[in-house]
């Protein structure tokens, strides 16, 4: 999983290691198979802490996988079967990620906050699709 994510790199590969984003990737697709409050909030909490890489790590992993999305690729982890929404919506809710990343940045908001926001977004565009 770890050189999956790391996509080739391997400093990459050893910051996931030592930051477990591993386990963070694991929550992120909990939460996204699962979109409940109390699998967005273990997301939260773990973006924010920076002993696993805080936002940036959680941006980046979220971003990978939207990547992934947007160009119909598979899931490092292969047991994994990301839902099936229009590729619009993918787009819609990569650019809410980047937007909701850099504002939190500039304005230093909360992670916890913006994370949540992100994931809520997610899973409106899921019920949607219902």
């Amino acid at each position: 999983l770890i050189l999956a994510l790391a996509a080739g790199s391997p400093r990459r590969a050893l910051s996931l290691i030592r930051e477990d984003g591993g386990t963070l990737y694991r929550t992120l697709i909990a939460a996204l198979d699962q979109p409940s409050h109390g699998n967005m909030a273990a997301v939260a909490d773990k973006a924010a802490d920076l002993k696993t890489g805080g936002p940036g790590r959680f941006m980046e992993l979220l971003n990978g996988y939207l990547d992934r999305r947007v160009r119909g690729l598979g899931e490092p982890d292969a047991g994994h079967r990301p839902r099936q929404l229009p590729l619009a919506t993918w787009a819609e809710l990569w650019e809410k990620a980047a937007r909701s990343s850099r504002d939190a940045e500039i304005y230093n908001l909360d992670v916890r906050h913006y994370v949540l926001d992100i994931l809520e977004s997610y899973s409106g565009a899921v019920r949607q699709r219902r």
